[in-house]
């Protein structure tokens, strides 16, 4: 692919990407890393060590990486700057999700209510709102989704199983979606912003939330 590496060992790592080789295994689960430290990072989801500690506050991490992310909420540093506008960000994610109001002209778009997204296996997904395809199924129930990580998420449900760990403070959770909405309470990321305000919101459901009081829809009747 062309990458370059200033040292031998940091490329035969990287070539583990196109090779799918992952020869370093968990010591309490199945999962395997292409890099020991990757590995050695994940073990602590298992033994609870934090061995990473701020300064400031005393809070401790799993990783080198979590704790800079963490300090930045103390310095105020904004390392990361959209290159079309110059706004600073503290965090990689964080820009990433501001880019897309430059691109949105690049956006596909659904050709039934105008919707924009990102890419076109999303907008194939939400299609299916108004096509009403569901074809997503659960062995158990017979319920049907639209999305593969929909049905993924349900299952749990029937399983009981919480597979994925917080690395912060070890809570579980039955789908990488929950996970992912938890951790932003670590690390105070709100990437759903309002397009009418600029609020920003943790989850999707808040910020879909949120926007009824600017449009004014009520869409919760009452039956009785």
């Amino acid at each position: 692919c062309g990458a370059c590496f200033g040292t031998g060992s940091h490329l035969k790592i990287h070539q583990r990407i196109h090779t799918g080789e992952k020869p370093y295994e968990c010591r309490f689960c199945p999962k395997r890393f292409a890099a020991l430290v990757a590995r050695t990072a994940h073990e602590r989801i298992h033994t609870g060590e934090r061995p990473y500690n701020c300064s400031e506050c005393q809070k401790a991490f799993t990783t080198c990486s979590a704790l800079r992310t963490h300090e930045r909420t103390h310095t105020g540093e904004k390392p990361y700057e959209c290159e079309v506008c110059k706004k600073p960000f503290s965090q990689r994610v964080h820009l990433r999700t501001h880019a897309l109001v430059h691109s949105r002209e690049k956006l596909s778009q659904c050709d039934i209510c105008s919707k924009r997204f990102r890419n076109s296996s999303s907008l194939r997904i939400h299609e299916r709102i108004h096509t009403g395809e569901r074809p997503h199924a659960c062995d158990v129930c017979g319920k049907t989704f639209t999305q593969g990580g929909h049905l993924t998420a349900h299952q749990s449900k029937h399983s009981g199983e919480k597979t994925f760990v917080c690395v912060q403070c070890n809570k579980t959770f039955a789908n990488r979606t929950q996970l992912t909405i938890h951790s932003r309470t670590h690390t105070g990321e709100k990437p759903y912003a309002c397009e009418v305000c600029k609020r920003c919101f943790a989850d999707t459901s808040n910020l879909k939330n949120h926007l009824r009081t600017h449009s004014g829809e009520r869409p919760f009747h009452c039956g009785t």
